[in-house]
């Protein structure tokens, strides 16, 4: 009789943590909201399983195309221990488009897509494609939120000043990994403005005012008719990492928004004020203390700057500003911005903005620049020579099959480059001497010549970390025998991912990573046990690490 009251007590506490509570409900375009949301049975819409849903629960998304005539509203919780996860169901990409969305209320973001309402703790893992929405196709009121594979494109109709691809009303603790947003437009014309000049406008990729601890990992963003990335408003540091903005303010060669093939937007506001459209990374803020974070980003082609400073400051790093039309730096009236190993080539293609409008500017703080190519310390002289190609051909299309972004050739430094070793350590990984200028080490991808035997290949397929246990620092080495796709990832002991080391195409050798004891947030980790995994395109390794503070 003991043992049968300690087994049920025992069921009881487990059931009380949630144990036992954990479902799991399946979507499809060919569901119905009044089956049981079983993989046999399942929902039609996303509402539906969302409205089922509780911590620690997971709704899967099946492939297809879904046509919502609501907007779909998260507002319920999970917790820190159990996220509510939303995921496509493996093997298969869900499509949903707004088309059928109504008008609504035009306000700021009450015509997204997707609205997470005061929603906290979610996982959103795709692939997962939003198009074609009202306004945003995600807005984030919430906290405690992971986005990896989404796609949010060709959003803006009939919107207000809103049709971005994701808008952060409020956020905190919110991390996009791979994630891309392109063709996001406004359509809708206020009757004070000049038609042709503005119908078009204010359609960001990403749009964020209020963040904390707010993280961008392998994005993309591209032909979005304002800026690509839009920091401005933000009143707390943004780390934007490993990402790529590309042809801001300026429609396809299909005319796909405007209706007008290759159309370029109006580069300055026509209210007289100072703002220029078709950025790709706009930064700054009105006050000292938000240094918002650029790392080995990439911006080419957009209609107004690669990077718009704005006020300050800003901290940027091996990054690239290529052929952008107005400003490879555009300095507004912020000269507070630090930047180290990084190249501008090719920029102010317009040469008649300059002339034709009296944009106010200031020069920048040299003193906060150092081991770039406008370097005049380090004679540099920068040419097409120093780049494998200068062709972004295949940037923009499809991604790895482990969701990293493409592997070209694109802006990846030639073997005489005046770039390879000229930068200085600022705390990322690099090989060689020195740190390259730019986004991408020479020795680690994609700059061996064909026919070349520049690597002694390896044979055996090794992970390591030291020292062991470790405080602050640890080192991580690992072997691969052939080049391809490399995931490295630290989990704590309940098999959430704590922070993700690398994630991309890498050669065939030895190659090295420190990590600091932080998570994604770039906050402290505990003391403990910790599991470093390695993953290549089929092999796996996984070793414990321990952390002592």
């Amino acid at each position: 009789m003991k043992k049968e009251v300690i087994i049920i007590v025992n069921v009881l506490v487990m059931i009380s943590a949630g144990s036992f509570l954990a479902d799991t409900y399946y979507v499809s375009p060919i569901g119905s909201n009044d089956s049981t949301g079983t993989i046999e049975a399942p929902f039609l819409t996303i509402q539906k399983a969302h409205d089922m849903v509780q911590a620690g629960d997971t709704i899967y998304v099946r492939g297809g195309t879904y046509m919502p005539t609501q907007q779909t509203v998260f507002k319920t919780d999970g917790n820190a221990s159990l996220y509510i996860v939303l995921k496509s169901y493996p093997g298969e990409i869900p499509v949903i488009d707004g088309e059928n969305l109504p008008d609504g209320n035009i306000n700021h973001g009450s015509t997204a897509t997707w609205a997470f309402n005061n929603a906290n703790y979610w996982k959103v893992i795709g692939p997962i494609k939003l198009t074609n929405g009202r306004g945003a196709g995600v807005y984030i009121e919430g906290g405690n939120l992971e986005f990896e594979l989404i796609e949010s494109c060709y959003n803006g109709k009939r919107a207000s000043r809103a049709a971005h691809g994701f808008m952060v009303w409020e956020g905190d603790n919110v991390l996009f990994n791979n994630c891309d947003a392109h063709h996001n437009a406004n359509h809708l014309w206020k009757s004070t403005e000049v038609q042709y000049d503005n119908q078009y406008q204010h359609g960001d990729g990403w749009r964020i005012f209020n963040a904390t601890n707010m993280r961008l990992e392998g994005c993309r963003a591209w032909h979005n008719l304002d800026d690509n990335y839009d920091f401005l408003g933000t009143a707390t540091p943004i780390t934007l990492i490993d990402s790529w903005a590309a042809y801001a303010g300026r429609d396809d060669a299909e005319g796909s928004i405007t209706g007008e093939p290759n159309r370029d937007m109006p580069p300055v506001d026509a209210r007289e004020i100072p703002a220029i459209w078709g950025n790709g990374i706009k930064l700054g803020y009105a006050e000292d203390n938000v240094r918002h974070q650029v790392i080995r980003c990439l911006t080419w082609n957009n209609n107004g700057a690669g990077f718009h400073m704005n006020l300050g400051p800003s901290y940027i790093v091996n990054s690239a500003s290529f052929g952008n039309y107005q400003f490879g730096f555009d300095y507004l009236d912020g000269n507070k911005h630090e930047i180290y190993n990084t190249f501008e080539f090719n920029n102010n293609i317009d040469t008649t903005f300059a002339d034709s409008v009296d944009y106010p500017t200031v020069l920048p703080d040299l003193s906060l620049h150092s081991h770039n190519s406008w370097d005049s310390t380090l004679s540099i002289s920068i040419s097409g020579d120093d780049f494998v190609s200068l062709s972004d051909s295949g940037m923009l299309e499809a991604r790895q099959a482990d969701g990293s972004l493409p592997h070209t050739s694109f802006l990846w430094l030639s073997q005489e480059s005046d770039l390879i070793d000229a930068g200085m350590d600022v705390g990322l990984a690099y090989l060689g001497d020195a740190p390259d200028i730019g986004a991408f080490e020479f020795e680690d991808e994609a700059t061996y010549l064909a026919g070349e035997d520049n690597t002694v290949i390896p044979e055996e397929f090794d992970l390591t970390s030291y020292p062991n246990p470790f405080n602050p620092m640890a080192t991580v080495c690992y072997t691969i025998p052939k080049a391809g796709n490399v995931n490295v990832s630290i989990y704590d002991i309940t098999g959430q991912r704590v922070i993700q080391l690398e994630n991309g195409y890498r050669n065939s050798g030895t190659h090295q990573l420190a990590w600091n004891a932080t998570d994604k947030y770039g906050r402290q980790i505990a003391s403990g046990l910790y599991i470093l995994r390695i993953q290549t395109e089929n092999q796996v390794k996984a070793i414990k690490m321990t952390y002592m503070r």
